[in-house]
């Protein structure tokens, strides 16, 4: 295959996979729909300070409110376009993984690091959501990618490169941005025992300064300003400092929980991952670029060990590492028959994914779902088409066969599983009377993607609140998020006219309406 197929076939694979029915689901998880509707309060007011339903919003800095705002410009407030640019993060990540890894190893290597990020589904699903994370994830990585162009070839333009992809990761996340690949950098050089003035001095710092501070601070500056100080105590202290030394929202798990992430989301790759990194490690002498690799996912997975928040996505940055590791390791092979254990884990687990999907399924009541059980069979078909492959020594296409039939299983899972699953939520159901009622009012906590579909802020109240609402609006309509419809109890007159049951929770969504007078 040349290079124009090889490149030409990632590609099209990456846009299918991150772009096919981008909108085709509901903004059903609450930071989708909260940041989804805040970009929209933005476009729609003040342009510098985020807010959502009406509320000065703390949680992130702004750039995927613009990129996600500047979506909405052309195609409207919609699903797809809130995403738009997250999928966009996604393709430039594989292509980029892509071409490192082929100017650092080989073109084999680089093509199948991209598909070790396309087999999985996590990758995929993190770059299809409304969140600031692959923003952060292409920054950061970019910036360790830039940081050995200019390392490797005295190429004084990657490092300068470097600092703009660290300010934009400030920029899109805050200090996790600048810390964790400064600290990859810095343990690098120390390792290397480069850690001198002459190598300090090649970094071009000065210019680097000025470059990570014209695009990193001057919104942080002018929402202080404009807040009071109110947006800066709110990120700073409460979402980094609080983060780090308590668990938010019950996020809380044990020290390795980081790497079993990991292991989770590269699926089915990551039964790899672990002789990956001891070969990387052996040959950290005569490889500085597997060395570097690895330390850039051990700087992601280790300082998020010891957070006491632990988040599957806060681990996504070392995926490209790790796929480069696993492609590199994997097209060295010169022998069969050592990897048994591997192929065992890998077969085991893909025998439970379509028994734990039918499980679920009905457990779940999604009776929707069950005659789809066949395509999750398809991870089945791939891991053990790949030991078969493996064993008679064909040593491509046992790799080929895992990441396609991985790689159809995710298209299947977005094109058609997710959109069904996704019609069972209560926000699916219940989005177009949102969206249609004139007037809403909350009552105690509401699901916050029902806001994106008022398409205006909605009041959340207590029993006293609602009742005064009512007597001025009797026609508005009560939402309210919990186990039991108890607020009828409160209020007498009121009736429940919509219970519908989030998704992957425990909660439901209930809507009330004030009985109409004969």
């Amino acid at each position: 295959m040349t290079l124009s197929r090889t490149f030409l076939s990632i590609l099209i694979a990456a846009i299918i996979l991150l772009f096919l029915r981008l909108g085709a689901t509901t903004v059903f998880q609450v930071a989708e729909g909260r940041n989804a509707q805040c970009a929209a309060e933005m476009m729609e007011g003040n342009r510098i300070v985020p807010v959502f339903n009406n509320k000065l919003r703390t949680d992130k800095p702004p750039v995927h409110y613009y990129m996600m705002m500047a979506a909405y410009a052309v195609a409207g407030k919609t699903e797809g376009a809130s995403r738009f640019f997250s999928a966009v993060a996604g393709l430039l990540l594989v292509m980029g993984t892509w071409w490192v890894a082929r100017r650092n190893i080989s073109e084999n290597a680089a093509t199948l690091s991209a598909c070790v990020l396309l087999a999985s589904l996590h990758f995929i699903f993190q770059f299809r959501l409304a969140t600031p994370d692959p923003y952060l994830i292409l920054a950061h990585v970019f910036a360790l990618y830039a940081f050995w162009e200019g390392y490797a070839r005295n190429n004084g333009n990657g490092y300068l490169m470097m600092y703009a992809m660290m300010g934009l990761a400030f920029f899109a996340k805050g200090p996790v941005g600048l810390a964790l690949p400064a600290a990859t950098i810095f343990f690098f050089l120390l390792f290397r025992r480069e850690l001198t003035l002459r190598t300090i001095g090649s970094l071009r710092i000065l210019p680097g300064i000025f470059i990570f501070a014209a695009i990193a601070l001057p919104w942080y500056y002018l929402v202080h300003v404009q807040t009071n100080g109110d947006w800066t105590r709110g990120f700073f202290l409460e979402h980094n400092v609080g983060r780090f030394g308590s668990a938010v929202d019950g996020h809380r798990g044990p020290f390795i929980l980081p790497l079993v992430f990991v292991l989770a989301g590269l699926f089915p790759f990551s039964v790899f991952i672990p002789l990956s990194v001891l070969e990387a490690w052996k040959k950290r002498t005569e490889s500085p670029f597997l060395l570097f690799m690895l330390l850039g996912a051990l700087f992601i997975i280790v300082p998020y060990a010891f957070s006491s928040t632990k988040l599957i996505n806060y681990t996504s940055p070392a995926y490209p590492f790790l796929a480069i590791l696993v492609g590199a390791y994997l097209t060295s092979l010169r022998k069969t028959g050592s990897h048994r254990w591997e192929f065992w884990v890998l077969g085991i687990i893909s025998l439970l994914f379509p028994v734990g999907f039918a499980v679920w399924v009905k457990s779940d009541r999604i009776p929707e779902l069950l005659p789809y059980t066949w395509a999750v069979g398809l991870i089945t078909l791939g891991a053990f088409g790949a030991w078969y492959l493996y064993a008679r020594r064909n040593d491509r296409r046992w790799w080929q066969m895992l990441a396609a039939c991985s790689m159809l299983f995710n298209m299947l899972f977005f094109a058609v599983l997710f959109p069904v699953l996704d019609r069972s939520g209560s926000v699916s159901i219940l989005a177009p009377v949102v969206r249609d009622a004139k007037r809403m009012v909350g009552f105690g906590r509401i699901n916050d993607a029902f806001v994106f579909y008022h398409r205006k802020p909605i009041s959340v109240q207590t029993a006293e609140g609602v009742r005064g609402e009512l007597k001025v609006f009797p026609d508005a309509l009560v939402l309210q998020l919990g186990k039991k419809a108890d607020l009828t109890d409160s209020i007498p007159g009121l009736v429940l006219i919509h219970d519908e049951k989030d998704l992957f929770s425990s909660q439901h969504s209930f809507i009330y309406q004030k009985k109409k007078d004969p």
